[in-house]
């Protein structure tokens, strides 16, 4: 990430640099990194898409208009692999929707809870 960032995260490449130094940055990403390999190997391994159709239960996807973790695009992919999804996106807001829109991010939570 810090190294060898792939085009969409060149930004935030910069910005936690920018922020933390270089070498703050590279830990940080790697322990990230890490953190979310040890959750995947303890829940069984296999986060891929083709296990997607096995979740059953009701499922919102929310991303970002500009994520550029979770593009829109793949939250579209991924709600259509699952038999009970919907996936929104937050008009004008990063990956951080919570931050870039609060009252659009809660009432749409609360909407939909209502409706399930």
């Amino acid at each position: 990430m810090v190294d060898h960032p792939i085009p969409p995260l060149q930004e935030f490449r910069d910005k936690i640099v920018a922020a933390y130094g270089e070498a703050n940055a590279r830990a940080m990403t790697q322990s990230e990194v890490g953190a979310l390999s040890d959750l995947i190997k303890q829940n069984g391994g296999d986060l891929s898409r083709s296990k997607a159709s096995t979740i059953t239960t009701p499922v919102l996807l929310i991303t970002g208009e500009h994520d550029m973790f979770v593009p829109p695009a793949l939250a579209s992919e991924l709600a259509a692999r699952l038999r009970t999804a919907e996936a929104l996106v937050a008009e004008g807001a990063e990956h951080n929707v919570y931050g870039d829109c609060p009252e659009w991010l809660t009432q749409t939570i609360l909407d939909w809870v209502d409706k399930h």
